[in-house]
């Protein structure tokens, strides 16, 4: 029976290394007591009368416990403010205290050596850096003082170097949820592209489309300003329409719903029709669109 608990509690112990190592892959690193907090959260359930019930293994002072011989073990490491700010942590809280995979902080210090000085160097050499942020991506999540150090590629006047920064971004800033420390700075840059990009450069479709998503992501009203400006040349419009048909982009098109209606007005006075058909189109399907998300989500008490 000894032996059969003790099996127990070292497979106990090894599933839990392995969820904090996988979390910390998937993270990049953690604050302590969030890690605390997700753990002991996913593994709260029910019990058969209805009361949640931590698993054994996951009350506070256990994982603790285990987190702290991880950390004696080296299996982890554990870095305090002051270490935080020596290797460029975005954190401002003097208490903090952060965990990290040893190989997360390597990788951290190799990608800061080539963020050095990154606006100063030639193309070559930040397609270079892009490629090994590609050659990481499945082992290293970039943090936001990082982020801000890649947008001096946008001075770059190569489309592919701006496509596929453009693309990275989108990935961190949409679907990570993982933002640039200095907003300003990077919608100023994205409203410069917009202004650099009056059409889509050929063979990368996607570039002017990834400026207006990530500025609808913020929900920057240079959108309509560009939309406007984008009805005034047939041949203009005709090319990039089809970029402002997209979910991101719809909430801030129902947003200025007025300054659109008078657009279509002019548009239809102009004998713009086909530019005054795609606004009014474009307004349905934003429309729409806020209408079946209002659906999907659950309704408070009647």
């Amino acid at each position: 029976m000894n032996e059969y608990n003790d099996l127990k509690y070292l497979q106990n112990d090894i599933d839990f290394e392995e969820e904090v190592i996988q979390y910390l892959s998937e993270h990049g690193y953690a604050r302590r007591e969030l890690l605390i907090a997700t753990l002991m959260k996913s593994h709260t359930k029910p019990d058969s009368n209805g009361y949640e019930r931590i698993e054994a293994g996951y009350s506070k002072p256990t994982i603790n416990r285990k987190l702290t011989r991880m950390v004696k073990e080296k299996t982890i490491l554990s870095l305090d403010y002051n270490e935080l700010q020596r290797y460029r942590f975005p954190e401002t809280d003097k208490r903090s205290s952060c965990l990290i995979l040893p190989k997360t902080l390597k990788l951290k210090q190799h990608l800061d050596s080539l963020f050095t000085g990154l606006e100063s160097k030639n193309d070559l050499y930040k397609k270079m850096v892009l490629k090994d942020l590609d050659r990481y991506g499945d082992q290293y999540i970039l943090d936001s003082n990082q982020l801000d150090s890649l947008l001096n590629i946008f001075d770059s006047k190569d489309d592919e170097l701006v496509d596929r920064l453009l693309n990275l971004l989108y990935q961190y800033v949409i679907d990570k949820e993982i933002k640039p420390l200095d907003e300003d700075n990077f919608l100023f840059a994205l409203k410069s592209l917009l202004k650099r990009y009056p059409i889509t450069p050929n063979g990368y479709s996607m570039l002017r489309r990834r400026i207006l998503q990530l500025l609808a992501y913020y929900k920057d009203k240079t959108i309509i300003d560009q939309l406007v400006e984008d009805t005034k040349d047939d041949d203009v419009f005709n090319s990039v329409k089809d970029g402002y048909n997209h979910e991101l982009i719809y909430p801030i098109i129902e947003e200025f719903n007025t300054q659109l209606f008078n657009l279509e007005f002019e548009l239809r006075s102009e004998g713009k029709k086909d530019q005054a058909k795609f606004i009014s189109e474009l307004r349905d399907k934003a429309l729409n669109f806020i209408d079946d998300k209002t659906e999907t989500q659950p309704r408070g008490l009647a």
